[in-house]
């Protein structure tokens, strides 16, 4: 990844530009950052290639190498041997602070190497891959006892880190105790904190962070080192590292720096992950090339000039790391393939209801509101809060918020509860928006009355005054065009700022009759009708996702975000159903009652996990679950006899009940 030099020459051997000792108009920086000539001739074959493709085309090389490591650490089998050695070399740390990594035009880029530096420390169930290798570090003992499922209680990764974290005060207590004695008395939490412990190396010089390094065995034996003399102090320079740190467009304390800081930080758990991740998609997931690519990859334009096929996806293995591993897998796979349906609907949605710049004819008749009231024109023409999109179309599946002129579209917030003890995200964020069903016709005015508790609905913010109304994009170097659904320029296209879920609590006519109550079916005479044309829902909405849009993470608008909705879109239930699949997986993850190592059994873990060897001990007749059954109260052997008295009134239902089979 000498990339960043601008003068190594060395991949211009390699290039298919020609001459290796022709020169360049551009540097390798330059074309990897497709700002380079219009084409170059090559000498050998006569074809000619753009340096924007030649950019591309060492972009997607890249790709290719970083989607090779991360597939490497995810199989136990082959992570044995490649985590020690990438972390030997500090590789993920050097691709973090990269040029390349800098640069936000390389999204793909950043993606695979945020995914490597968080695989590098996952969490593990073991030192080692094998059952064999679980003997050596005293988790397993012998064949008969190969229990996989009680190795996330022994967490190797956390044990590893605040070892490290004695290691290093210990070190400091014994050569730098003056200068760093707020780290040598400090708790393992702190100094396992990345934020705490940068300050507190800030204030280190640069000789006392080498020397640090240097006796951590962060940095080669064989480095050279160099005396200066100056001001009667010593300094030593690791002159190997601080080439490398040339390379990659950084000091040489700054690559130490992030190299100590990732050897002595600790990542967060697998159940910290997940409860501060959001269930629902937003607009950046939604119609993120990488994260949630179209159905046919080969339809994107730039994939097919360029074959860039890699995605910042995890993959199913037929082995896992640990439990953890497999539910984040999965966790984050169901929320993507989710993401992808919910994009197909957005768009269909968002097309039929035709947003449009709002005009702004005001006469004297239009500046009274809904009831005849008139308003003050000084104080709503040009307000920058006044409504600037209108929608001239219709969409069963979509609805414009608002009631009327006075109305403020959106959503209103109502309640933000504080977080539980030991999370960092609200444990719940209440709002109510309000539905106008005045145009709706008769039957489509039904089906959104049906809406209910724990339907699943999606806010859209669209601002029709910046959309730029250009076409879809060629089906690469087909006369098609390609479908919106499968366009990453839609929400340019059609102003789209934002996108949020959220979860039907109650819903409320104008009378205040609770509509989602399920006991007004039973009252006597059923369900009563409801009162008027507006309905007030009370939703939850995601407190992960609110909290990202607090603190700057999410929308750039921050938590104002949630006044510039416009548009609500419902779906269909059977496919909307993806939130309490997440949800579980979470609650899983979490602990407590409903924790995984409560929920699933001891013996289906280890074929779960891929360390069972013979599938054939999942299965009701095995010795595994015959133990398991024995132990554990209301379980019952295969052995035992079932009694059916409840489920089959005679023989005759019974036999009803199998039609096609010999009772």
């Amino acid at each position: 990844f000498n990339y960043a030099d601008e003068d190594d020459n060395d991949m211009d051997e390699d290039a298919p530009s020609g001459d290796a000792n022709d020169n360049r108009s551009n540097s390798e920086e330059d074309v990897m950052n497709g700002t380079g000539s219009d084409s170059a001739k090559d000498n050998q074959n006569g074809q000619t290639i753009t340096d924007r493709h030649r950019a591309l085309l060492l972009r997607s090389f890249i790709s290719k190498c970083l989607e090779l490591l991360l597939d490497l650490l995810s199989y136990p089998q082959t992570r044995v041997y490649v985590a020690p050695y990438l972390s030997s070399h500090h590789l993920a740390v050097k691709l973090a602070i990269s040029k390349l990594y800098l640069d936000r035009s390389f999204v793909l880029y950043r993606q695979q190497v945020d995914m490597l530096l968080d695989s590098e420390r996952m969490e593990v169930a073991t030192a080692a891959s094998t059952v064999s290798g679980l003997e050596n570090i005293g988790l397993v003992e012998g064949d008969t006892a190969t229990q996989i499922e009680n190795l996330p209680y022994n967490d190797v990764s956390a044990r590893i880190v605040n070892q490290r974290a004695h290691i290093l005060q210990k070190l400091l207590h014994r050569h730098h105790a003056r200068e760093a004695s707020e780290v040598v008395f400090a708790g393992v939490g702190r100094v396992t904190d990345a934020k705490w412990l940068k300050e507190k190396i800030a204030m280190w010089a640069d000789d006392t962070m080498y020397d640090v390094c240097y006796r951590l065995r962060l940095v080669d034996d064989d480095d050279d080192e160099v005396i200066q003399l100056g001001n009667e102090k010593k300094t030593r320079i690791c002159m190997k590292t601080a080439d490398v740190a040339k390379k990659l467009g950084c000091t040489c304390r700054e690559l130490l720096e992030s190299i100590l800081l990732y050897h002595q930080s600790s990542r967060q758990s697998d159940g910290a992950i997940l409860s501060s991740a959001p269930l629902y998609p937003t607009e950046a997931l939604l119609w993120d090339r990488h994260s949630v690519p179209p159905g046919n990859y080969g339809l994107v334009s730039e994939g097919s000039i360029t074959g860039i096929t890699s995605l910042s996806l995890p993959k199913l293995n037929a082995r896992f790391l640990s439990a953890g591993d497999y539910l984040l897998r999965n966790f984050r796979l169901f929320r993507l393939e989710s993401a992808y349906e919910i994009r197909a609907d957005l768009v269909d949605a968002i097309k039929r209801m035709r947003p449009m710049p709002k005009q702004d004819g005001y006469t004297e008749d239009s500046l009274n509101d809904y009831y005849g009231n008139s308003f003050n024109q000084d104080e709503n023409i040009g307000n920058d809060e006044s409504p600037k999109t209108e929608f001239q179309g219709w969409a069963r599946m979509g609805l414009e918020l608002g009631t009327n002129k006075l109305d403020k579209q959106g959503l209103r917030l109502i309640r933000v509860d504080p977080p539980r003890l030991g999370e960092s995200v609200p444990a719940s964020v209440i709002a109510e928006l309000v539905l106008d069903l005045r145009h709706c016709a008769t039957s489509l005015a039904a089906e959104w009355d049906e809406i209910g508790e724990f339907d699943n609905l999606f806010l859209v913010s669209v601002d029709a005054s910046k959309m730029t109304g250009a076409p879809a994009p060629m089906m690469g170097r087909k006369d098609r065009r390609v479908p919106d659904e499968e366009d990453f320029t839609f929400p340019e296209r059609y102003g789209i700022q934002a996108v949020r879920g959220c979860m039907v609590l109650e819903v409320r006519d104008e009378a205040g009759t609770i509509l989602s109550d399920p006991a007004l079916a039973y009252e006597e005479g059923g369900r009563p009708d409801p009162k008027g044309k507006r309905r007030f829902l009370r939703v939850a909405l995601d407190p992960a996702q609110y909290a990202a849009d607090a603190l700057g993470r999410g929308s750039k608008l921050g938590t104002d975000v949630y006044d510039t909705f416009n548009l609500v879109v419902r779906r269909h239930g059977r496919e909307n159903n993806f939130k309490a699949v997440l949800e579980t997986i979470r609650s899983l993850m979490r602990g407590g009652a409903m924790s995984m190592y409560r929920s699933i059994p001891s013996w289906l873990m280890p074929v779960i996990l891929g360390y069972g060897g013979d599938p054939a001990a999942a299965s009701f007749s095995s010795p595994q679950l015959t133990a398991f059954a024995v132990k554990t109260a209301g379980v019952a052997t295969p052995d035992d006899e079932l009694d059916y008295g409840d489920t089959f009134i005679n023989i005759n239902h019974l036999r009803e009940s199998f039609p096609g089979c010999i009772v």
